[in-house]
């Protein structure tokens, strides 16, 4: 599989790019930022990938931190 580096990186790091191609996204929104470092908060809630019949969660949350350097 062949990918393109800039298209890589519009997954991982335009969230606005990311809800409109990937299903599984409920929330994907930056909660909080540092001006000074460019540091971003990012809370993600997403539909767990399998059926609930499969398995008993149906979504998850993360939020974690994003930077670029």
């Amino acid at each position: 599989m062949v990918c393109v580096i800039s298209t890589v990186c519009c997954t991982k790091v335009d969230l606005e790019f990311r809800k409109q191609w990937d299903k599984l996204v409920i929330k994907l929104d930056i909660v909080d930022r540092d001006e000074s470092s460019g540091t971003e908060v990012v809370h993600w809630v997403m539909h767990y990938p399998v059926s609930s019949e499969q398995f008993p969660l149906i979504h998850f949350q993360q939020l974690f931190l994003k930077y670029c350097w």
